[in-house]
């Protein structure tokens, strides 16, 4: 037995050890490394571009490596409530003050940033609504704001974004709660192969994902979870109108295969054909359209496609924000500069 044993432990570090081992030196952090810890629902491309990205303009500017700690827990409004769940407990234990400080002796909060998402997370949900809790020996509860502004001068600002607005909405929050990092555009991602078999043609507006003949096959996600779908649903009810875009949405919903938990899966799954198309995030469709393009194919040949629907794309800037008691606030506010810069 005692031999039996001795191999499942061996076997089993094996397992686990020998990768740990033989990776490459290039996934290790670098000795007396900068260190960032962000969270995100970005996909492995854009963090792993970003990461790289900033750590070369550490050593540029800093003369020091840097390095960037991701935890993706889920979609962006699956993140926003873990966010609002932990800094409500800080405040429950005493360990943020009403004035949105962490009490002396406080360990500092998980996360150092929050990037990517909606503008209305960040503005209405993260920053107005933040969390809210009943301090040690209050009598009433409090509301403190999760994001930390920052101080940037304004002719930073102005020279980065120039006027503050696209179409509707800002681009920045005039506190400096958030900022704005890239424009998205919210359309629709679909597997031509998969819609030439039901004999549908390619979407060209989101009444389209209407059509009966896509019961089962529409890739959807659920809006408590996801920040990039609810914009597109908000984008569908702007552009139709109240009455129209609810019935445009409860026809949607009366084709969906399922409603995912994360933005991300949606693209993956067109493209694999376990749906003929689903709603994303520019970005996201964009790049599952390029991943699984074949040598001298387009975009308007690859068997998955994306498009924008004409006159109906709803624009809105993906946010970053240092959040209150950050770990490692000196390089949060630098990895923010450098995605204001570059």
């Amino acid at each position: 037995m005692r031999i039996t044993n001795a191999l499942v432990a061996l076997s089993l570090f094996v397992v686990l050890g020998v990768p740990l081992l033989f990776r490459p030196a290039s996934a290790r952090p670098p000795s007396g490394a900068a260190q960032v810890v962000i969270v995100t629902p970005h996909n492995e491309q854009i963090r792993s571009e970003f990461a790289a990205a900033f750590d070369r303009w550490h050593r540029e500017r800093y003369d020091r490596p840097a390095t960037v700690v991701w935890q993706t827990p889920g979609g962006t409004s699956a993140i926003r409530r873990q966010l609002q769940a932990i800094y409500a407990r800080a405040i429950a234990d005493g360990r943020m003050t009403p004035e949105g400080e962490l009490a002396p002796g406080s360990a500092p909060m998980p996360f150092d940033i929050m990037f990517g998402g909606g503008s209305y997370e960040f503005n209405v949900e993260l920053k107005s609504r933040g969390a809210t809790a009943k301090p040690p020996g209050a009598e009433d509860p409090i509301t403190v704001p999760i994001t930390q502004p920052l101080d940037f001068p304004s002719d930073f600002l102005v020279r980065t974004y120039g006027e503050n607005i696209i179409g509707t909405n800002p681009l920045y929050d005039e506190a400096q709660h958030w900022f704005g990092t890239a424009l998205s555009g919210f359309g629709i991602v679909f597997n031509r192969d998969l819609l030439e078999e039901l004999g549908i043609p390619e979407p060209r507006a989101w009444r389209d994902l209407a059509n009966p003949r896509l019961a089962g096959y529409l890739a959807l996600a659920d809006p408590r979870h996801s920040g990039s779908v609810t914009t597109t649903y908000d984008a569908i009810l702007n552009n139709y109108g109240w009455d129209e875009g609810w019935k445009t949405l409860r026809a949607m919903a009366a084709n969906a295969r399922y409603f995912a938990n994360e933005a991300k899966k949606i693209p993956i799954d067109v493209s694999q054909g376990e749906a003929a198309a689903g709603l994303a995030i520019d970005f996201y469709g964009r790049y599952q359209s390029q991943a699984v393009m074949e040598p001298g194919e387009t975009p308007e040949t690859s068997r998955v496609g994306y498009i924008d629907p004409p006159g109906e794309v709803f624009i809105d800037p993906d946010p970053i924000a240092v959040l209150r008691g950050a770990p490692n606030p000196e390089v949060a506010r630098r990895f923010i500069e450098f995605t204001l810069s570059v």
